[in-house]
């Protein structure tokens, strides 16, 4: 008991200590030896080996809790001393593992050339010279690490015809626009979506993209994180590009354009894309809302119709 008399500090001493330890010894029932059984003494340096074999599978990866510490979100209970709190092991070195975007190519492999073809009045080399230019200007505008982040942007424009660099620059809606709050984890982007080519009008090759562009972002708090989509931000894209040839333009229209664009990204920060950047949904949880199943497939198929449905709140 803690206002003991005898246990006070004035009347102990080391005496007083070893005959208490010797009474504890003689009233302590004494311990049952350990018998190994016979499958151990067998297999113990194997059990040990497993062990530590599993131990650094382990190490690679993250094991997160799904509640978030410290804090509430509805429909979760607060974890409590008995409370079981499920753990999901997300793998910050294959952040798209359990996502539909885990097959995709990954980044630049993703953009995908058709065969060059005589197309119109253009030869197949004219065709491949011109879809080689739009997949060059495809990767770097949502790819190349400089160009999504806002820097680097004279070699991305000098790709385009004189005349159409001023708009592009101006709208800024042709490429991926990264958050300069968030990182990149240390993984390629995945990338699908196919590219076609058509005959325009007089003197001018269409060519048509239909995208999708998975980015996996670093969390902030590892602890936060529920899932795979809480990391990873999805981005579609659909856009006509148009190689005008110099027999029937100017020097200052010959070359690529952007004929138009639409684009759709899912699992995202809201208020930063309401500013014109892609950022994650762990950054906002309370704001980003839920979509359907079929917008949500939609999302990942760049082959379907373009989403319209928006996931976030209303401004």
């Amino acid at each position: 008991m803690a206002d003991d008399i005898f246990d006070h500090p004035d009347l102990r001493g080391p005496e007083w200590d070893r005959l208490a330890r010797e009474a504890a010894r003689r009233v302590r029932p004494p311990k049952r030896p350990r018998r190994r059984s016979a499958f151990w003494a067998a297999h113990r340096r194997k059990v040990v080996a497993g062990a530590a074999v599993l131990g650094v599978a382990v190490a690679g990866s993250l094991l997160l809790d799904s509640v978030d510490r410290g804090a509430t979100r509805p429909g979760l209970a607060v974890p409590t001393s008995t409370t079981r709190v499920e753990v999901r092991r997300v793998d910050l070195a294959q952040p798209f593992a359990g996502t539909p975007a885990a097959g995709w190519a990954d980044g630049a492999a993703g953009v995908v050339v058709p065969a060059a073809a005589p197309v119109g009045g253009f030869t197949a080399e004219q065709v491949s010279a011109a879809t080689g230019l739009v997949h060059r200007a495809v990767v770097a505008a949502h790819l190349d690490g400089e160009v999504t982040h806002g820097r680097g942007l004279d070699g991305y424009l000098a790709m385009f015809a004189p005349k159409g660099r001023e708009y592009l620059l101006a709208s800024g809606g042709l490429r991926t626009n990264l958050s300069p709050e968030h990182r990149l984890l240390d993984v390629p982007p995945k990338v699908t979506g196919t590219m076609t080519v058509a005959a325009g009008a007089l003197g001018e090759l269409t060519v048509h993209t239909r995208y999708a562009f998975a980015y996996a972002f670093a969390p902030d708090d590892p602890r936060t994180i529920t899932g795979p989509m809480d990391l990873v931000t999805v981005l579609r894209v659909d856009a006509d590009y148009v190689v005008r040839d110099a027999a029937h333009f100017s020097t200052g229209f010959t070359g690529l354009w952007a004929q138009g664009w639409n684009r759709y990204a899912y699992s995202i920060n809201c208020t930063a894309f309401d500013r014109g950047v892609l950022a994650p949904a762990f950054g906002e949880r309370s704001t980003a809302g839920g979509v359907a199943e079929e917008v949500r497939a939609a999302a990942f198929d760049p082959a379907a119709p373009m989403p319209t449905a928006s996931g976030c709140p209303a401004s």
